[in-house]
């Protein structure tokens, strides 16, 4: 039975209602991303990563910048060689956990990750996310993650459209 972009975007509906959707996409087929988006009900933010991402300030600021929209206080992260990427992370939840309503957090493009620091600090939002925050991880691949406790617990949806 082939799916529909109606089932689709109602899967996408119902990442709301977990902690991680993973969408197993080919490159290029972010339009039904952008439409469910479009009429998404919750605040979002969204970063469409590139290689340069690898780098962890680079990493750490597109995600601050992102997000900062959706924060009542700025967290003083410092985004300088000193900074461990983990540290960073674990000052931006910490401010996200203020937000008060849900929001989605949209991370596309992950495959264009490679650096092992920044995986880490995708597996600490995972491990320790803002109970109010939705993660959207839009991949061509199966990102390094632990998916089977998310799936044990039932706090992930996977929507592959790479067929």
């Amino acid at each position: 039975m082939a799916t529909t972009n109606q089932d689709l975007l109602r899967q996408f509906d119902r990442g709301l209602r977990v902690q991680v959707t993973l969408i197993l996409a080919p490159d290029g087929s972010s339009i039904l991303l952008d439409r469910w988006l479009a009429h998404c009900p919750v605040p979002r933010a969204r970063r469409a990563l590139t290689p340069s991402d690898n780098a962890p300030d680079r990493f750490l600021s597109g995600l601050l910048t992102v997000v900062r929209p959706l924060l009542t206080r700025t967290p003083a992260i410092k985004l300088s060689g000193e900074t461990h990427v983990l540290d960073a992370i674990v000052e931006l939840l910490n401010a996200l956990l203020a937000i008060e309503h849900d929001f989605a957090l949209v991370l596309e493009n992950y495959e264009a990750i490679a650096t092992p620091d920044i995986h880490a600090a995708v597996r600490l939002i995972v491990d320790y996310p803002p109970p109010q925050m939705h993660l959207y991880l839009v991949s061509e691949s199966v990102p390094p993650i632990p998916l089977a406790r998310l799936r044990v617990r039932r706090q992930l949806i996977e929507i592959d459209m790479r067929s």
